[in-house]
């Protein structure tokens, strides 16, 4: 994904772009912060209660509020920075869960061009593990479950058709959902040797432009067939057998009741 080296300055130079601007906002809103301290302070001369923003929101600025808004700023830097790498798109639902709860509790470094850097480098180096857990956790997914009131096949193999509950609404996919199907059609795509999935076209956006079209309740991508229906069950059938087979043998991993018959 990051290998060429045009690649790699563009990324560098967007960073580096990033972090001047993260910079510059962080220094002009505490100059912004010590302003209003000393408005509040000179209005205080004069007025019983003074306002340095609209009582709708608060009487006073506090200098300690700073810190807080600062670390706000700060997570949401690193929230637009995985966004723009698209791990969403990379990792398996667990590992992009762990990232983000990572940033919300606030354990990301500095924000810094080599930070940054160094955050694209680990995940370049990374691919084929990423790729291996992501395979992983969509094959349990998808396998059908013991006691699944769908019985889409008898095997612990993915079929060639699966069924799963409480995907879609009348809005579009299930937010807490979504990432399986993120997950499902980038594994497709990097097993065909496409790369990463984009935005456009993808089973996820293919999925909520119909629905939003309210034409019809199914759709096709290159890899998949959809069809959906009000209870928010979502059939989907699988057109590359090739790939199916690989997800399968890789998915399984060695498991010696892949294949066998459920009892």
């Amino acid at each position: 994904m990051f290998a060429s080296e045009s690649t790699s300055l563009e990324i560098y130079s967007s960073a580096e772009a990033m972090v001047n601007s993260y910079q510059q906002g962080i220094k002009v809103l505490t100059e912004a912060y010590d302003l209003m301290e000393k408005a509040e302070g000179l209005l205080a001369r004069a007025v019983s209660f003074p306002k340095t923003v609209d009582s709708r929101h608060r009487s006073t600025i506090q200098k300690r509020d700073l810190s807080e808004v600062i670390k706000e700023n700060h997570k949401g830097a690193w929230q637009r920075i995985i966004e723009k790498m698209q791990l969403r798109h990379l990792l398996s639902d667990k590992r992009f869960k762990e990232v983000q709860d990572q940033i919300e509790k606030g354990e990301i470094p500095e924000l810094t061009v080599e930070n940054i850097f160094g955050l694209v480098q680990d995940m370049t180096s990374n691919m084929g593990a990423f790729l291996q857990e992501c395979i992983a956790e969509t094959f349990e997914w998808l396998i059908p479950f013991r006691n699944s009131p769908f019985k889409t096949n008898k095997t612990f193999k993915v079929g060639p058709k699966v069924i799963k509950e409480f995907m879609v609404d009348s809005w579009g996919v299930n937010y807490h959902r979504e990432q399986h199907l993120i997950s499902l059609d980038n594994v497709f795509h990097l097993l065909d040797g496409k790369g990463p999935i984009k935005d456009t076209g993808s089973l996820v956006t293919t999925i909520k432009q119909t629905i939003r079209d309210k034409k019809t309740n199914e759709c096709e991508t290159p890899y998949f067939k959809a069809r959906w229906f009000k209870r928010g069950t979502l059939h989907i059938w699988f057109k590359r057998a090739d790939l199916l087979a690989e997800l399968n043998r890789i998915g399984a991993g060695g498991k010696p009741h892949i294949g066998k018959e459920k009892t």
